[in-house]
């Protein structure tokens, strides 16, 4: 089975160990990067990989 190339809100909150309600509140300020189609709020799991490669213990974003 292929995985798919995008996460759910739900989906991403798991990877991520937090909260469902954390995780639309970091959605609603822009702070992760996601898309919306129609009512469902989808995340690239490429995105949300290099965010997690590319992001520094004390929680700032490493631009390349």
């Amino acid at each position: 089975m292929e995985k798919r190339s995008t996460v759910t809100v739900e989906e991403m909150a798991k990877i991520l160990g937090i909260g469902r309600g954390l995780a639309y509140s970091l959605i609603s300020r822009q702070e992760l990067p996601h898309i919306r189609l129609g009512n469902r709020i989808l995340i690239s799991r490429k995105e949300l990989e290099y965010m997690l490669d590319h992001t520094r213990r004390d929680g700032e974003y490493i631009q390349e």
